[in-house]
C-alpha cells in the first residue's frame, strides 16, 4: 500500500527533524543532507563550502549530543 508507506516515511522525517532540532542550525543542515538526502561527506563539504573534516567532526559531535540527550532523557524518566 503506497499511501501507507508514504505516511510512514513522512512520520519518520518529522520525528528525525524533531530529534535534531536542539542542534545548531548548520549541524541540522548537515544531518539532514547526510541522513535524509543520503549525501556523502565530500558532497556536503562542497555544497556547504567547508572542509570534509569539519563535516565529519560536526556529524560526530551531533551524534554524541543526540546520544547524550536521549540518555539524559531516559535518566530523567522520559520515554527516550
Amino acid at each position: 500500500m503506497p499511501e501507507l508507506e508514504d505516511r510512514e516515511a513522512e512520520v519518520g522525517r518529522e520525528g528525525f527533524l524533531e530529534l535534531i532540532e536542539p542542534l545548531k542550525e548548520q549541524d541540522c543542515c548537515i544531518f539532514t543532507l547526510y541522513y535524509v538526502y543520503g549525501m556523502k561527506v565530500k558532497e556536503i563539504a562542497a555544497h556547504m563550502e567547508m572542509k570534509e573534516n569539519t563535516v565529519t567532526t560536526r556529524l560526530k559531535r551531533g551524534r554524541d549530543a543526540l546520544r547524550n540527550g536521549i540518555k539524559g532523557n531516559r535518566e530523567l524518566g522520559g520515554r527516550g
